[in-house]
């Protein structure tokens, strides 16, 4: 175990910063009033997408993107909830933005005040 985390799962989640040396951008931030994270990236080509939410067991919680983008900004709103639409606890968590030419990962804090709107 690496700090609570198991190192294996972690490793998996970290991946590279290929997507940094592609000239992808990728930011978040929460809406201080409610649960969501919203993430922002661009991308520089068309190209497959998927966005990904972990926990820090290296556990799937939701799968946000699954589709084809064209070039340019894009973005998805995380609502805290899992694949059940259950509210997640407040933690940190990863998302895995995965393009073809590589895999970007980066941890994000979420409070969640168990909010449905």
């Amino acid at each position: 175990m690496l700090n609570g985390i198991h190192s294996s799962r972690y490793n998996a989640l970290r991946e590279s910063n290929s997507l940094q040396d592609l000239d992808i951008q990728i930011s978040h931030y929460q809406n201080p009033f409610n649960s969501k994270i919203n993430l922002v990236y661009e991308i520089p080509k068309p190209s497959m997408i998927n966005v990904d939410i972990y926990d820090v067991m290296g556990r799937k919680i939701k799968s946000l993107v699954n589709n084809y983008y064209s070039s340019g900004i894009n973005s998805v709103k995380w609502d805290g909830t899992n694949e059940n639409n259950n509210f997640v606890p407040s933690d940190t968590y990863f998302y895995k933005v995965q393009i073809s030419a590589g895999i970007k990962t980066n941890k994000i804090f979420i409070h969640c005040f168990n909010q449905s709107n």
